[in-house]
């Protein structure tokens, strides 16, 4: 490629006198060995004598600012000149031979010697692209050094920026109101559903500002809208918006994707231009399992007892303790305990969360056998199931050894008046859900703080109260939604598990929830709903509730409550928050 290449005036002269000190080498060389030329002249010589300076310029005058730099880019399309300047700051006369090219190509021809102190300019036209252009140029000539001609190499980089408008977005999620630093998020199933926190970060990654006209969330409608006070009206380089929060009641598996635009000012550029990123909440798959210890003692209960093997003597009273421990990944609510082929209870609800612990009791029973024989032994199992009928798996399976030897002779008090005691007969009682001695008496009941809207959000809080004195267990609400309402989510009290929720969106439908444990007397936990009425203002929305125990009650009259509202006009909602 053949490059144009101008001299400042005092270049015409540097030829001249180029020339002559050319004459004069060859003069030098006729009168003495060019070994000795070489010593006197490189005892003059200054090292690192040539520099290189330089820069984009509009045209090839290489006149004026500077322009392409990375503070104030160049539009793409635009004409542009790679200028460079060199200078011999020396005392050496490169004469012709050297070179001078950039990674575009050479500079020919050459320029006559390069004089010291006499600076030339080269100058290469080009037009700015889409994307950043880098030379490298490159001077290479020999000069004399210690005694030798060594090849001298200088070399400078230098780059024409352009403008590339351009945006990225962050998105992530976790249950905190702040940002998480993890785009996927893994509660256990039986956590379900959980109020996800979506946080948002858009930047600006180009050299050029942007404005911003949107974003949106295909999972979460109304995120934020064109022209939205939320974002600035400009973008400038280098610079992102604060993180936005957005909670988001999650009921399954769920990917979301946002999507943020962007208008710019960049000719030939595609505007606008967009960014995308997603985040997810993935439920961990159920695994439902369960370990079983059985434990034998004398003792009154089961306090306290850790061995599975017992020597008495025959006839002995010997308690039996079932402990199950959910060891799964998911609470389990249906449970089944059998004993050496018998079935002490089917399908007891149960809610055993993760990690928790329940205990059946068994006796006193009074066995026999062999003193010195084998020793009696009582296998069990117990199994349980997840919410949606997935059984434990295999792994709830113990036994207990019964030995016999003579028993430990004591003293023998003497029978009170009115003769001896009957030996009692044999129980089995679950420690869990006790039988109480008087009936208990649970109550539902509905609260609201305000009538509800067209089109607006509108929650109510259920509430389940033990209002006697007896504690209840075994506890289980069921909620039918308005049929003209759309759910949108729940927030739960600390004991309140709700395995049976429609998805946020639907219209209608029902909650199944469970009070883990029990309620004492004057107990009470509470479910709060939001829903987004649909009907007509001036109709009126409708709710109820039905509780229940696996406890004795007598009074049901008050375990179902409705709640009726008035539609009044719509009301504004912002599913939005912002730092």
């Amino acid at each position: 490629m053949m490059k144009s290449h101008q001299t400042q005036q005092a270049v015409l002269k540097s030829l001249a006198l180029g020339a002559l000190g050319a004459l004069a080498i060859a003069c030098l060389f006729l009168i003495q060995p060019a070994q000795s030329l070489l010593q006197d002249v490189d005892g003059a010589q200054a090292p690192n004598a040539v520099t290189i300076t330089g820069g984009v310029y509009t045209d090839t005058t290489c006149t004026g600012t500077p322009i392409a730099t990375d503070a104030n880019p160049i539009t793409p399309g635009s004409p542009m000149a790679f200028c460079y300047f060199l200078r011999n700051s020396g005392s050496y006369t490169f004469p012709t031979g050297y070179n001078v090219s950039d990674s575009d190509g050479p500079f020919v021809p050459p320029a006559g010697p390069f004089t010291v102190s006499v600076p030339i300019t080269y100058a290469d036209a080009s037009t700015a692209t889409t994307v950043d252009e880098t030379r490298v140029i490159t001077f290479s000539g020999l000069e004399p050094v210690g005694g030798v001609f060594v090849n001298t190499v200088v070399t400078k980089t230098f780059t024409a920026y352009v403008m590339k408008p351009s945006i990225i977005m962050t998105k992530t999620v976790g249950l905190s109101a702040s940002c998480s630093t993890t785009t996927t998020l893994s509660p256990a199933l039986g956590t379900a559903p959980i109020n996800a926190v979506y946080c948002y970060r858009i930047t600006n990654n180009g050299n050029v500002s942007v404005t911003i006209t949107g974003i949106g969330d295909d999972r979460i409608p109304g995120v934020a809208t064109a022209g939205s006070a939320i974002f600035p009206a400009v973008l400038p380089r280098n610079s992102s918006i604060s993180p936005m929060l957005v909670a988001q009641i999650v009921n399954g598996n769920v990917t979301n994707t946002a999507r943020v635009t962007a208008t710019h000012l960049v000719p030939i550029a595609a505007s606008p231009i967009f960014a995308t990123a997603q985040a997810s909440v993935t439920f961990s798959t159920p695994k439902p399992a369960i370990r079983l210890n059985v434990y034998v003692t004398t003792a009154a209960d089961c306090t306290g007892a850790t061995a599975d093997t017992i020597t008495v003597a025959p006839g002995t009273g010997v308690r039996f303790c079932y402990v199950a421990t959910n060891i799964g990944n998911t609470p389990l609510y249906t449970h089944t305990l059998s004993v050496n082929g018998t079935t002490l209870f089917a399908g007891q609800l149960i809610t055993l969360p993760i990690g928790g612990v329940t205990v059946y009791s068994q006796g006193p029973i009074s066995v026999s056998g062999v003193i010195g024989g084998a020793p009696n032994t009582y296998p069990a199992s117990w199994s349980a199931q997840e919410i949606n009928g997935i059984p434990t798996d295999p792994g709830g399976f113990e036994s207990a050894s019964i030995y016999f030897a003579n028993a430990t002779a004591t003293p023998t008090p003497r029978p009170s008046t009115g003769g001896a005691t009957a030996t009692p007969t044999p129980t089995q009682t679950p420690i869990v859900s006790p039988t109480p001695s008087t009936p208990t008496d649970i109550e539902a009941s509905f609260s609201a703080s305000s009538n509800g809207a067209t089109g607006s959000v509108f929650s109510y809080t259920i509430r389940v109260l033990n209002k006697s004195t007896t504690t209840a267990g075994g506890l289980i609400f069921t909620n039918t939604l308005p049929s003209n309402a759309t759910f949108q989510g729940v927030v739960r009290g600390s004991g309140v598990t709700c395995p049976t929720m429609p998805s946020v969106g639907d219209i209608g439908g029902t909650i199944i929830c469970n009070i883990t444990g029990t309620l004492v007397s004057g107990q009470f936990d509470e479910l709060s709903v939001t829903v987004r009425p649909n009907n007509p203002t001036g109709s009126s929305l409708s709710t109820s509730v039905t509780a229940s125990t696996t406890t004795s009650e007598t009074n049901l009259a008050n375990n179902t409550a409705t709640l009726n509202a008035y539609i009044g006009p719509r009301q504004v909602f912002i599913p939005l928050t912002r730092n």
